[in-house]
């Protein structure tokens, strides 16, 4: 008979122990349902200050891992017999009738009920058995709501999805990115096509073919690796362009100091500090504004510019840059001829 009503009254326990896991779970979830919201608000807002990628994804994923913690806490709480009527005779006054019954039917605690009559024993499983029945989990064991907490929520959330929906000013700055790391990996499938093409190359000896080889392969592989960063892009085009030139053309550095060296005449000629760092793009606009300048000299700048124009297209002649040696010398006879508009021409030229 003890064995009988100890486990109809597990049975009602059941009951009761799913009501207070879900009633707990929700009373949980309302205090603490302002934290991913929260996270979201936050991303949103750096994501408005910083280029931030998969925003809507980490949005989305601290929900799910809000929910996916709350269901394993509300399922897999541990809620013993005792505990479950401890808690329901405390809410609901039944003066230790269900804990009493679980405790004195409890294999632990057996030897407690020896102590009492068996008939004593008996009468109050049957009282808690009863007692149990009575009781409508549902409406017995009420939910309480918890609204300050609640109302932070939804404020945070009015603010998510405000700022999710509101445009974005790092957009644009994603899609250049985006842009960027497009065309980096063409140029990577471009080198990859030059790869073969130095690999079946007859005209290079094998160390220099090995050494291409490599400058190329790591080039590919830092265009692909870019995420966008068009500084960095340029970098390495930059730096294994360099290596390429060096290989192919040792000269390439002699003829670089020259151009440097030219560049910083055209700018010491149009009154510009030659030694502030700048490239030949700099000093064609150097020319330019001479060719400008040129009718407000006198007949003997005019001539003195003409010889250092002729100067400097010898020296870029001998530079191997023969194109802008033929601009600079047609540059040279239009200042000694005071022709603005052929020195004008010829600035533009070699620029």
């Amino acid at each position: 008979m003890k064995r009988l009503e100890s486990k109809n009254l597990s049975t009602y326990l059941n009951q009761f122990s799913r009501r207070l896991r879900w009633r707990d779970g929700a009373s949980l979830s309302q205090k603490t349902l302002w934290v991913p919201f929260l996270a979201v608000s936050s991303t949103q807002i750096a994501a408005r200050l910083w280029p931030l990628e998969n925003v809507w994804l980490w949005s989305v994923a601290f929900i799910l891992i809000y929910i996916s913690i709350l269901s394993v806490y509300s399922l897999l709480r541990s809620l013993p017999p005792l505990k479950v009527a401890r808690q329901v005779d405390l809410e609901l006054g039944l003066k230790e009738r269900l804990s009493t019954a679980v405790f004195l039917n409890s294999s632990t605690h057996s030897q407690f009920a020896t102590r009492f009559p068996p008939e004593l024993v008996d009468r109050q499983n049957r009282d808690a058995l009863g007692t149990a029945a009575a009781i409508n989990p549902h409406r017995a064991l009420n939910f309480h709501w918890h609204l300050r907490p609640l109302l932070v929520a939804g404020v945070l959330a009015v603010c998510s999805f405000t700022l999710a929906f509101l445009p974005n000013p790092m957009d644009a700055v994603r899609a250049e990115r985006e842009a960027i790391a497009k065309a980096a990996q063409v140029e990577a499938d471009r080198i990859e096509e030059l790869h073969q093409e130095v690999a079946n190359s007859e005209h290079l000896s094998p160390q220099d073919r090995e050494e291409l080889l490599r400058l190329l392969q790591e080039l590919a592989e830092a265009l692909r690796q870019n995420r966008g960063d068009q500084a960095e892009a340029l970098a390495e085009i930059s730096k294994v362009e360099e290596a390429l030139r060096q290989r192919l053309d040792p000269t390439a550095g002699l003829r670089q100091a020259a151009l440097d060296s030219l560049a910083a005449q055209m700018r010491s000629l149009a009154g510009i500090d030659p030694s502030e760092k700048a490239g030949l793009a700099d000093a064609a606009e150097a020319l330019e504004k001479l060719a400008v300048e040129l009718s407000e000299m006198t007949a003997s700048q005019q001539q003195s510019l003409s010889q250092t124009l002729a100067q400097m297209a010898a020296h870029a002649s001998q530079a191997g840059e023969t194109t802008l040696a033929q601009a600079l010398a047609e540059m040279a006879q239009a200042a000694a001829s005071g022709d603005n508009q052929a020195a004008q021409q010829a600035a533009q030229n070699a620029g």
